[in-house]
């Protein structure tokens, strides 16, 4: 069976003293795991010396850390020595200095697979996937280092050696090991999502254009957010990945406003804030899901922000697996986690645990909730609170969106409809061409923008048309026939134009249209193209119908009124002239 005998560390006589009563230098199969929140090289390095004089045999690892777990307590501040016998496990151990250099054959048939990593930005990503994939069967669990929330420098212990980054890997094998694992994450998502507008790789500069520190002012105040990597903390970013959320804390700010996450976030990822229910926090019904077989060891790796959320109480979420068997651990800054489809990732604001034995025989162990206390007469815990906030925010934002939703889909149908009413004010409605209105409005454009250079790039030209005859048409053939004719006429000019010319029905049967950067010369040419194919056109009952021109061209300083003045005088000078005929006048005349 596999036995623990967990200290806190005072001097060597102690340790020599656990040793020597428990007959722990005869065994073979040792782990030594050591856990300190004391960040004080000389003192480490003479403790890993000594353990190893002490067992010379035995595995040796740990880390620096931001808090300890023994059994049912959280210290802060303190050395934990917790000693593992295994009575036929094997264990293994190696350090990995470079991402892509570990002998993963040791892992292939490995139960479980402890992982503790040093450095503040160093997140093995690589390494995850490799153990993916050497070791998909395994359970892996473990931390990344802490340094009591300095965020500075954090250290692994390997041996007697001491690192800095890096990482190291423990592997425990043997066909009587019996490992489960657990996991709890106790944060919600709070408001809407937002979307990463600038970050590449977890460091990230701004989110929807906020930078990170004007973010969180931005929603939890000016004087809660001034200490960013603590309220960074309690509501950290959390990201959706196939159907769960996960959290990611900063892991450093830097002087230009950037900060840099645990999570790899980059440009285009959506996040949203997360929120701890309390609660939640020290509830201990998840045990029964892996206490019913009996355990004789629980290692617990929990992040340091739920430490700092629940201050002494954090002890009340411990103390129930200390009922169970013996636990150590400690309060990191990242924790290695297994997902029920086996693949392995850094997780954070978890708690997470295993439980093993070498002897799993069917046993049940009673669970029991820590008692909260309630407020009297209102029984409102600050669980029940951060509930009440979660519940508000989404509540509001649910609101805010359906609003926002209501409002676009209003705005689309007043867009659709105030353009169906802007059409039918410019439009004439038996022809569809432009009314007088908008030809009136297109020719006021370019007069003043004509008289306010006079260049060539501005010069336009106009021309009037009208049907002959035509009320001997609708006296002769009815006006709907007549009604007919103008839309044909309409249709045979309109083939005839420049892409950019306006054309529109002036009143009755006269057109006009407006030719811009035309000569004079040049819109007696579109004149007579449009007169030429209406005089050929075959019309239905009618059979035959021509049209009278009048051209004019702009000049200097020239108003619509008299420009439209010149070129009716040239369409009736056409009519006079016997009609079908296309008549221009060259200049403004002389009043």
């Amino acid at each position: 069976m596999m036995k623990m005998f967990n200290i806190i560390y005072r001097n060597h006589e102690q340790l020599a003293k656990t040793i020597r009563k428990n007959n722990i230098r005869i065994e073979k199969n040792v782990l030594v795991q050591i856990f300190s929140g004391i960040l004080d090289k000389e003192i480490l390095s003479t403790l890993l010396q000594d353990i190893c004089v002490l067992l010379p045999d035995a595995i040796i690892t740990g880390a620096t850390t931001a808090g300890e777990i023994i059994n049912d307590k959280a210290c802060s501040a303190s050395i934990i020595i917790s000693i593992s016998v295994f009575e036929s496990t094997c264990i293994q151990a190696q350090v990995v200095t470079n991402m892509g250099i570990a002998d993963f054959s040791a892992l292939k048939s490995a139960k479980l697979i402890l992982l503790f990593s040093a450095g503040i930005e160093n997140i093995p990503t690589r390494l995850l996937e490799q153990i993916n994939s050497a070791a998909k069967n395994a359970i892996m669990a473990g931390s990344v280092a802490g340094d009591n929330n300095n965020l500075v420098d954090t250290w692994i212990f390997y041996g007697t050696t001491i690192l800095h980054m890096g990482v190291v890997l423990i592997s425990l094998t043997g066909t009587s090991l019996f490992v489960r694992q657990a996991m709890k994450f106790d944060w919600k998502p709070m408001g809407n999502e937002m979307i990463i507008t600038e970050g590449k790789d977890g460091l990230v500069r701004t989110i929807n254009g906020y930078g990170i520190e004007e973010l969180y002012k931005k929603f939890f105040g000016e004087h809660i957010a001034s200490n960013l990597l603590a309220i960074a903390s309690l509501f950290p970013l959390m990201r959706k990945q196939e159907n769960k959320y996960t959290a990611s804390i900063i892991l450093q700010d830097y002087a230009d406003g950037s900060c840099y996450f645990s999570n790899n976030f980059s440009t285009g990822d959506h996040v949203v804030f997360g929120c701890a229910n309390i609660e939640n926090i020290i509830d201990s019904q998840y045990l029964e899901n892996i206490c019913d077989y009996n355990i004789e060891g629980i290692f617990i790796f929990s992040c340091v922000v739920r430490k700092r959320l629940m201050g002494s109480d954090i002890n009340k979420g411990i103390g129930p697996l200390a009922k169970i068997a013996p636990t150590v651990g400690f309060f990191s800054y990242g924790e290695y986690f297994t997902n029920p489809d086996n693949t392995k990732e850094l997780v954070n604001n978890t708690m997470t645990l295993v439980t093993l034995s070498e002897h799993p025989y069917k046993r049940h162990y009673e669970i029991s909730n820590p008692n909260i206390d309630e407020n009297q007469g209102l029984h409102i815990t600050s669980g029940k609170i951060f509930q009440a906030l979660v519940n508000f925010t989404n509540t509001l934002t649910k609101e805010l969106i359906e609003s926002n939703q209501n409002i676009i889909e209003y705005a689309a149908v007043l867009n659709i409809k105030n353009s169906r009413l802007e059409k039918l004010y410019i439009t004439d409605k038996l022809t569809g061409l432009y009314n007088r209105y908008k030809l009136e409005e297109t020719l006021n454009h370019l007069i003043t923008s004509y008289n306010s250079c006079m260049c060539r790039n501005h010069l336009f030209s106009v021309i009037s048309f009208d049907i002959d005859n035509f009320k001997n048409v609708n006296d002769q053939f009815g006006h709907n026939i007549g009604d007919d004719v103008l839309k044909k006429i309409s249709d045979i000019a309109a083939e005839n134009l420049r892409s950019d010319d306006t054309l529109g029905r002036w009143g009755g049967e006269e057109f006009l249209i407006i030719c811009p950067k035309a000569s004079l010369d040049e819109a007696i040419a579109i004149a007579e193209r449009i007169r030429r194919a209406i005089e050929s056109y075959d019309f239905p009952t009618v059979k035959k119908v021509t049209g009278s021109f009048g051209v004019a061209e702009i000049t200097p300083l020239e108003t619509s009124r008299s420009l439209i003045q010149r070129v009716d005088a040239a369409l009736y000078k056409a009519k006079s002239d016997g009609r079908n005929h296309v008549i221009a006048v060259r200049k403004m005349s002389q009043e």
